[in-house]
């Protein structure tokens, strides 16, 4: 079985400390600044933003349609590593891993974005077999809007 379409990941190097860039990648209020998808982000409760175990609302669209994801920090290493569930709309149904590894190279960072697909909800997504080509695609241009904001305008 392919699995490719359940995990995707892609790197950019960026001349920018990893510091710097994860102070913009676990800021979800600005996410609506680098994804063309994730319109905006909203933490549920302000005092434990960017906390291991703190939830917070993405506002999504592609086109005219749009969804809430409702995810859940679960890794919170600044400079390091942001990683976060999609619990679905609901916030019961853990859906889709999404990472951010920062990795010191040079004067700057490696950045990896990464998404995985919760292996029980495997054959809900192969339905949609175009979703992994189209994370792809704004995966590379997540990655690219946060290389110019950080390196022209700073973090």
């Amino acid at each position: 079985m392919d699995v490719s379409r359940y995990h995707y990941a892609d790197s950019i190097s960026i001349d920018r400390s990893p510091a710097d860039l994860y102070a913009m990648v676990s800021d979800v209020g600005r996410v609506g600044d680098l994804s063309p998808v994730c319109q905006s982000g909203a933490w549920d409760d302000a005092s434990h933003a960017g906390e291991v175990g703190a939830w917070f609302t993405g506002h999504n669209a592609i086109g005219d349609f749009g969804w809430d994801t409702r995810c859940q920090v679960v890794a919170a290493t600044p400079g390091s590593r942001f990683t976060f569930i999609n619990h679905g709309p609901d916030g019961n149904v853990e859906l889709v891993r999404w990472s951010y590894t920062l990795e010191a190279e040079g004067a700057g960072t490696k950045v990896t974005e990464s998404w995985d697909i919760s292996k029980d909800k495997q054959a809900f997504f192969l339905k949609y077999h175009k979703i992994g080509q189209q994370t792809a695609t704004s995966m590379s241009k997540t990655l690219d809007r946060l290389a110019e904001i950080t390196e022209n305008a700073g973090a």
